[in-house]
């Protein structure tokens, strides 16, 4: 599977690097990551070019729901 983003792509590397030996897990969350991934799924993810990805991946446009909830919190309504 492809990384989505650079910084995705940034982040499976240290996974992957993790969970070879080769570095320390700088945080939790990388930590936890290389603990609930195998090796093959981390390595997919970090081998992806970067070049015609995005920095940061886009958000989602809300859904009608969410839109519909936030424009009655504004007017006052608790329904």
């Amino acid at each position: 599977m492809p990384a989505k983003s650079k910084k995705q792509r940034k982040f499976m590397g240290m996974v992957h690097a993790v969970q070879q030996g080769k570095m320390k897990a700088p945080s939790a969350n990388i930590s936890k990551a290389a603990k609930s991934m195998t090796q093959k799924q981390s390595g997919d993810f970090a081998k992806t070019k970067e070049t015609k990805l995005p920095v940061k991946k886009a958000k989602r446009k809300p859904t009608y729901s969410q839109v519909a909830k936030s424009v009655r919190k504004t007017q006052g309504h608790n329904y």
